[in-house]
Formats: structure tokens, C-alpha cells, sequence
């Protein structure tokens, strides 16, 4: 039986945990040996209970020295503490030390396929011969985030790891720059994968969607799942602002993260969190567990996903959709080519807070999805579909 090592030591926050807990469930599913390298111990032995004990999934945890020892106690506590972290070369090369580690401890008889689930904490420009030194498997990555389509092109023609004999996919979400990659580099197997998303929900509606319920009353509810200024937090406050006699309820939540902000944007923000007008609901420092986000996402109306200057995928475009809650997004993104294609909702300029309020408007008493398109889209983005491009790398 093949055996696959799944890998992210970079990260356990945001997309980090969810992604590895499915793609872990999807390997399992294909009937693989499944081992796997990561921050989140804890979270694979209360979801794969069964699988550990039959021995199909192992947690590996490779001999490490005193020094490798410590940073990666080191990377769990920044996880912990929900910080940003960037992983600097001479970190990166340790974390290929990590993965050789895992690989040799599997059994002999089997064959080892490597994935690494974050590829950007591996793109470390690092010698040829080393890198197969370290990692003489058959492997594949996936690229979560990626720079500039220009600055990641010039990336992955500088770095060497792009001709590494071994490599059998390099995988992305953004299927811009898969058509790009193609083009610029034949020789190298390039995949789009879907961007899945969890979309079970409670039996029973949860607490928080009771008391959103209790708040809104006969309210019409705008949701925004973070309070960030990548995910666009100080344009939904201003459409707020603009609204404030619509009869809307706009409600966000999240973990706050204001950096990138100058000081008069920072007054005006911490103002409106602090003490929110009679339309807006905010709920700070609290991220929920998926099947109860999955419900607030089915309470919403619409789903605020108008995150400017974003040009990369978001999984939260496929819970919305598919929980058929129509999006707001931002115009000339990669999001909004996928909202126009399939008539999933309206895409506007960020800034044009008007325009915005105009289609918040048209998207709560008018719009209609066309239900094929809607569900061409999910289709496309669906478990199986990660599922069957999964184990075509693999098979390769």
C-alpha cells in the first residue's frame, strides 16, 4: 500500500487547520496509509480517533536535534498565540530536515508519496543536490498563497526547487496563474485544485445563531467573517455608516487584526468596534467551530467578501455559495471572475461606497441565483473533485 506523509509545519492558524484536517480525511478515504507531520496533534486525535487506532493514519514525530527541538516548540507557541509568522531561509531549510526525518522512519516496504500542504514555507532557494538529498521522494505541494502573479513567476524561474527530479505536482487555487505556470513551464505537471470548503451545519441552530437571530429581529444581515484590513473591514463599516437607515444589520466577527492602518483609520475603526451604531454587530476575539460559522453563513443574506487588492483564492466564496448565501466582492479580483461566471452575486469597487450600497441592495430584495450555474460551481469546487485530483498526482 502506498503510504502518504501530509505536511505543514508552518502554520496551525486560519485555512492552516481545516485544510489539513481535509485533506487528511480525503487521503483516508482513498484507501491510503496516511501519515502525518504537523502543529495540530491534538486536533487529529479527537478527529480521526478511529483511523489512529487501526493504525490506517499515524502521527509522526521525527528524532530531531536539541536545536531543531526547540524551534519547533518554538513555531507551536507562536501557533498558540494566533501571531503572524514568516519563516526566514535558514528556519525553512530546518523544516526540510523535519519532512527527510518523517520520510525515514516509514516502513521500508512501502512507498512513500510526500505532500506538502503549504508549499511557501518550503520555497527556500537551497541547492539542487540538497534538496533531493533531503526530500528523494516522489512529492507534490500546494501553493495556498501566492505573490503578485509577475513576482511569483520571477520566484519560481529563480528557485531551483521548480526542477527537482521528484516533483509530480505543483498544485495552486488560483487558476490564473496555473493557465500561466503551464505556459511558462511545460516540462512541470501543474494543477488547479478546488478551493473546498466544510459546509456541514448543526442539527439544532447554536447559540451564537440564536442570539444573531434575537439582535436582528425582522433585520435583513450582512455578514463579514473577520475584522482585518485585508478582508476589507473599515469599507464595511463605512457602508454601515452609509446604511445606517436601511433597516440592515450589518454583523461581523473575528479575531481583530488592525496593522496596515494609518492613525485616522485606526480612530475611526476602534470607535465603531468600541461602540458600535444600532445597525452594526460586532463580536470581537472570537472565531467559532466551523459547523457554527457554516450556520451564520446560512442565517446571513449576504455574504460580505469584498476583500480589496485580493487577488488570490477564498474558501469562504465556496461556504457562502454553498450554504446559498449570495457575495459581495471586490472588483478585478480572482473572486470576482469567478462570481461573474457563474451569476453567484455582485462585485463592485471597494472604495465606491455608493456602488456598494446600491448592490447590498439589489442583493438582498432582487437577486435570484440561477440554481445550474450555482451548482456548477459547487460541483467544481467539491470534495470529490479534490478528491480525484488528489489521487491523480498521486498516481502519476
Amino acid at each position: 500500500m502506498k503510504r502518504i506523509l501530509l505536511v505543514d509545519m508552518n502554520s496551525w492558524i486560519g485555512h492552516h487547520c481545516p485544510y489539513f484536517l481535509l485533506y487528511t480525511k480525503l487521503l483516508l478515504e482513498l484507501n491510503y496509509q496516511v501519515d502525518v507531520l504537523c502543529l495540530g496533534e491534538d486536533e487529529i486525535k479527537f478527529s480521526f480517533p478511529q483511523e489512529l487506532a487501526d493504525k490506517k493514519l499515524q502521527i509522526r514525530q521525527p528524532k530531531l536535534f536539541v536545536f531543531q527541538k526547540f524551534f519547533l516548540k518554538l513555531i507551536k507557541l507562536i501557533n498558540q498565540l494566533n501571531l503572524s509568522f514568516s519563516i526566514p531561509s535558514a528556519a525553512s531549510l530546518g523544516l526540510w530536515w523535519f519532512v527527510k526525518n518523517a520520510a525515514i522512519e516509514a516502513d521500508s516496504r512501502n512507498e512513500t508519496f510526500v505532500f506538502l500542504l503549504d508549499m511557501q514555507g518550503y520555497w527556500v532557494d537551497i541547492p539542487l543536490f540538497l534538496q533531493k538529498y533531503l526530500l528523494p521522494q516522489a512529492w507534490a505541494g500546494l501553493y495556498i498563497w501566492t505573490p503578485p502573479k509577475e513576482k511569483f513567476l520571477q520566484e519560481c524561474e529563480s528557485h531551483s526547487l521548480i526542477n527537482h527530479s521528484s516533483l509530480k505536482g505543483l498544485c495552486l487555487l488560483n487558476e490564473r496563474l496555473v493557465f500561466e505556470l503551464k505556459i511558462k513551464f511545460p516540462a512541470i505537471a501543474v494543477h488547479h485544485f478546488p478551493d473546498v470548503s466544510y459546509l456541514r451545519c448543526h442539527t439544532d441552530e447554536p447559540s451564537l445563531v440564536l442570539e444573531l437571530d434575537k439582535v436582528a429581529g425582522d433585520r435583513k444581515i450582512v455578514f463579514l467573517a473577520s475584522l482585518t484590513k485585508k478582508h476589507g473591514l473599515i469599507h464595511f463599516l463605512r457602508v454601515a455608516d452609509l446604511m445606517s437607515d436601511s433597516g440592515i444589520l450589518f454583523f461581523t466577527m473575528g479575531l481583530v487584526r488592525l496593522d496596515g492602518y494609518d492613525a485616522d483609520e485606526l480612530d475611526y475603526i476602534n470607535e465603531r468596534l468600541s461602540k458600535p451604531p444600532k445597525n452594526l454587530l460586532v463580536w470581537t476575539d472570537i472565531y467559532p467551530p466551523e459547523e457554527t460559522l457554516n450556520a451564520l453563513y446560512r442565517r446571513a443574506n449576504v455574504a460580505f467578501v469584498c476583500y480589496p487588492d485580493f487577488q488570490h483564492s477564498s474558501n469562504k466564496l465556496t461556504k457562502a455559495i454553498g450554504l446559498e448565501t449570495p457575495v459581495l466582492v471586490a472588483d478585478n479580483t480572482l473572486l470576482s471572475e469567478r462570481v461573474k461566471n457563474y451569476q453567484l452575486g455582485y462585485a463592485v469597487e471597494p472604495t465606491n461606497l455608493l456602488e456598494m450600497a446600491n448592490a447590498i441592495n439589489y442583493l438582498l430584495y432582487n437577486f435570484q441565483f440561477d440554481e445550474s450555474l450555482r451548482q456548477a460551481f459547487i460541483d467544481s469546487h467539491s470534495e470529490q473533485r479534490l478528491k480525484i485530483k488528489l489521487a491523480e498526482i498521486i498516481q502519476e
